[in-house]
């Protein structure tokens, strides 16, 4: 007769009281999802979980820590809290747990609060493969130290460096969103403010420092004043390809402006004003990707030839548009132009890398 080693249990996230029922004891249980209910965290069956999925709402971090506690055999772990704040910060007599055997970790919060109040106190020497989520990140530069330490490795001994890297900025309803990743590593930030941009500028400096390094791709999804901000500011980066994605009415001109201008000036956090380079910006670029955008070609292979050209963007080698429509000038005229200064222009239905 085949054992149980999966369990599912919901409850509702308002019945508080009888969210921890005993089950009585489960010891084939190796994978547990518990939506709104919270596993007794004296159930011996707990120390030999292999995954846990858990949600939560209004529990404090403290329970939260005690249940992991338990989980001495944990290898994949889900945390998703509906939690907006943390009133207070955890007393320093809480110890941190360790999760030696841990592979994966997928944890998913309403505030930066809540989020870094865990990410403190959880230790898992050998997890590669970490992915972070806040909805609501309004305080960036208060945690760059505990964003950083999440992407770090306790045994770096273990690490393998990645050969590149993905931002993405993108237009949400709650403000601007970042997402730094890796193919093992991803941590995303919604709900930033322009405020915060010098933050962004030195959290992905302080990734890059920590990875090696890797060559980034930069994304920029419904671009807005603020959103524009954000990517600019990673012009001293080592950023090889750009993809931007628009709609019929975006233009392409505030894409080639922010990547042809001068270095911006960051306002700090004080309220001063920093240019920290007088390199050219983008210099490492060789690939740009537009999406979805509606092109007009006179213009836009005007402005290529006066903020591009090889002496401000050596590298750069290729165009391509995707799905994208023209007006002014046919495709071929304007590739015609700019093969003259060493840049291809190639239009496709779909981005095929």
């Amino acid at each position: 007769m085949p054992v149980l080693q999966t369990l599912e249990l919901s409850a509702s996230p308002w019945m508080e009281d009888e969210s921890s029922e005993p089950l009585g004891n489960l010891p084939s249980i190796r994978h547990l999802g518990a939506k709104w209910w919270e596993p007794p965290t004296d159930a011996v069956w707990l120390r030999d979980l292999k995954e846990l999925v858990f949600w939560r709402h209004q529990k404090s971090i403290t329970e939260v820590l005690q249940l992991l506690s338990a989980c001495a055999s944990l290898e994949q772990l889900e945390i998703y809290s509906m939690d907006e704040v943390v009133a207070r910060e955890l007393p320093g007599a809480i110890p941190a747990v360790t999760l030696p055997r841990l592979r994966s970790i997928c944890l998913n919060f309403k505030s930066d609060e809540s989020g870094v109040t865990l990410i403190r106190r959880l230790i898992a020497p050998q997890c590669l493969e970490r992915t972070l989520r806040v909805e609501h990140a309004l305080h960036l530069g208060l945690y760059l130290a505990d964003y950083q330490r999440f992407m770090s490795l306790e045994d770096e001994g273990i690490r393998q460096y990645p050969g590149s890297a993905v931002v993405n900025v993108e237009c949400s309803w709650f403000g601007t969103l970042i997402e730094y990743q890796t193919e093992t590593c991803k941590v995303s930030l919604d709900a930033l403010r322009a405020s915060e941009v010098p933050a962004f500028h030195n959290l992905v400096q302080e990734f890059q420092k920590l990875l090696k390094g890797p060559s980034l791709t930069l994304t920029i999804k419904y671009p807005t004043e603020d959103t524009w901000l954000f990517f600019k500011s990673l012009s001293n980066q080592n950023v090889q390809t750009i993809e931007a994605y628009g709609n019929q009415f975006s233009d392409t001109s505030d894409l080639l402006e922010a990547i042809g201008a001068d270095p911006p000036d960051l306002p700090s956090q004080d309220g001063s004003v920093a240019n920290s380079t007088t390199d050219r910006p983008f210099k490492s670029l060789s690939h740009i990707y537009i999406h979805d955008t509606r092109v007009e070609l006179v213009d836009f292979t005007r402005k290529v030839e006066e903020y591009l050209h090889k002496d401000f963007k050596p590298l750069l080698e290729k165009i391509v548009f995707v799905n994208c429509r023209f007006d002014g000038m046919e495709l071929a005229q304007a590739a015609e132009r700019l093969v003259e200064i060493g840049i291809a222009l190639q239009a496709t239905e779909r981005h095929g890398g």
